[in-house]
């Protein structure tokens, strides 16, 4: 069994300036995509009779999920010649500014999902960042939908808005089909012309229809942020969510640049001084070649909360993988 092990010795290295920038008000930062919140209506009606082909899939724990299939998002990418998304089409994982490679479910995103089927959920807020597949908020979502206990929004964000398009919100919906449809209700909102099988899910609108009205029944909230994070995204979520909340942040494969690493950390212990907040952060211990690690993100995370005197700890859970993975707690 693994247990969170938190040792407050000084790890050492320089406090942070008083007079240094704050990295959410980073220069660079203004070369990336602002952040913009996405409404659901209108992502909802982009896909109207798209055609999505999915796989069904079990963690190493056995928590299952749902996604969209690689090779059918790249063939709607292809067939909509849309030239502002084809920007995320390509062989690499990562393009600075570009494509932050949401298209791709990542090793720690599922660490992820199989810490949170070991916790206790009980916030009345999800926030993910970096959505991409969005594993993590797919799991939290399905236990809501299964369990019947609503009363749930989820913000998902993602760098990449037809990111969230393509892959994030057909995720969602597909999980929805899934746990919530009987086989004989699937069938009846996907009737038309065309023949649909076992593994493919055909977005007519009447199935969209009553995904949102389900949703609203259940009191299930889903709302999208696109862009970049800093001080705009902070401001963005302070206006769309009251003070008071319990929120549950979770990011994975996200502090792998040391110049996001600060970023990453400071979005975070921003939503932890402004709500009731806790934090998971999946990472691998070192991203070889790029610069990130668990222990520069710890350390970032110890200079500002002993030099702002917050009352904030955390705690790091080392996965049992042959990749060195971790998932470090806020709290």
């Amino acid at each position: 069994m693994f247990a969170f092990g938190f040792e407050d010795e000084d790890i050492g290295g320089t406090e942070p300036s008083q007079n240094a920038v704050n990295p959410l008000d980073s220069p660079h930062l203004k070369d990336s995509l602002p952040p913009e919140w996405e409404s659901l209506d209108s992502l909802v009606k982009s896909l109207i009779n798209v055609r999505l082909s999915f796989e069904k899939f079990s963690t190493l724990d056995g928590n299952t999920l749902f996604r969209r299939a690689l090779f059918d998002i790249k063939h709607q990418l292809m067939v909509e010649d849309d030239d502002s998304q084809l920007d995320i089409l390509t062989s690499e994982d990562l393009r600075k500014n570009v494509y932050e490679g949401g298209l791709k479910s990542w090793e720690c995103s599922i660490d992820l999902v199989d810490q949170l089927s070991k916790t206790n959920i009980d916030e009345n807020c999800v926030l993910e960042l970096g959505c991409g597949t969005a594993l993590p908020s797919l799991y939290v979502f399905g236990q809501r939908l299964l369990h019947g206990n609503g009363n749930l929004k989820l913000i998902l964000s993602d760098y990449n808005k037809s990111v969230i398009r393509l892959v994030t919100l057909p995720n969602l919906i597909i999980t929805w089909s899934q746990l919530v449809l009987t086989d004989n209700q699937r069938c009846q909102l996907q009737k038309s012309d065309q023949n649909v099988v076992a593994d493919e899910l055909l977005l007519t609108p009447q199935l969209l229809q009553a995904f949102q009205e389900d949703l609203s029944t259940r009191n299930i909230d889903i709302q999208f942020i696109s862009g970049s994070w800093g001080r705009q995204f902070i401001n963005l979520v302070q206006q769309h969510l009251p003070p008071s909340s319990s929120l549950l942040n979770l990011t994975s494969e996200t502090i792998y640049q040391p110049e996001n690493l600060p970023v990453v950390a400071e979005t975070l212990l921003q939503l932890h001084q402004g709500y009731l907040a806790k934090s998971l952060v999946a990472a691998k211990d070192i991203y070889f070649g790029v610069g990130g690690s668990i222990v520069e993100f710890e350390n970032y995370l110890n200079k500002c909360i002993k030099s702002q005197q917050l009352n904030i700890n955390f705690n790091t859970l080392k996965v049992n993988a042959g990749l060195k993975r971790s998932i470090v707690y806020i709290h």
